[in-house]
């Protein structure tokens, strides 16, 4: 993050607001609206 901001700031969106959270040493959770827009199977 450089300094640039806090490790949890409140993003806008058009879909609505995400929260993003990014604690020291940790992994970035990120917060907010879901919508189901597709489905389908993945075959590897």
């Amino acid at each position: 993050m450089n300094g640039l901001t806090r490790r949890k700031v409140r993003v806008r969106t058009l879909a609505g607001n995400l929260e993003v959270h990014w604690p020291e040493n940790s992994e970035v959770t990120l917060t907010g609206p879901v919508e189901k827009i597709a489905e389908g199977v993945y075959i590897h």
